[in-house]
């Protein structure tokens, strides 16, 4: 297993958060698992960087994403950064391998540019506030490895 910054080889918080992109038999398309982990993030995230903060750091993901994966430039979030109802299919016939590696790639040029801007050690802390989220919203499903 890859050693993550600080040397170990536990996976990152963001590492751990992409991975439920990617996890099939959950019953969820992955922009339904994306549009609930970008709005767990978007929660936790408005209340320390504010919700016009939050929303230009996640355009500009999409932006950078975009060299890659060029069909996320159709998504847009809203003034507040939310992404409700608006993951659906972004392209249809879109391979779900494909739809992950695009999302995946919007999540990592996040966690990068919130370490950038403030720190990995703040940005881990923050960041895995977000993941506990999820994880208790898995929990609380009572469905296993799904959101």
């Amino acid at each position: 297993m890859p050693t993550n910054e600080s040397g170990d080889t536990s996976p990152s918080v963001m590492q751990r958060i992409t991975a439920l992109l990617d996890a099939p038999g959950t019953g969820k398309t992955t922009p339904q698992i994306a549009e609930a982990v970008f709005e767990a993030m978007r929660v936790r995230l408005s209340a320390v960087m504010g919700g016009s903060g939050y929303a230009t750091l996640l355009r500009r993901c999409f932006v950078l994403a975009c060299r890659d994966f060029p069909w996320l430039a159709e998504i847009k979030p809203d003034v507040n950064g939310s992404l409700l109802g608006r993951l659906d299919d972004p392209t249809p016939g879109l391979h779900r391998d494909e739809s992950a590696r695009g999302f995946a790639a919007v999540l990592t040029q996040f966690a990068t540019l919130l370490s950038t801007f403030i720190g990995q050690d703040l940005g881990d802390r923050l960041l895995g506030t977000v993941w506990l989220d999820l994880q208790d919203n898995t929990e609380q499903s009572g469905e296993g490895n799904t959101i």
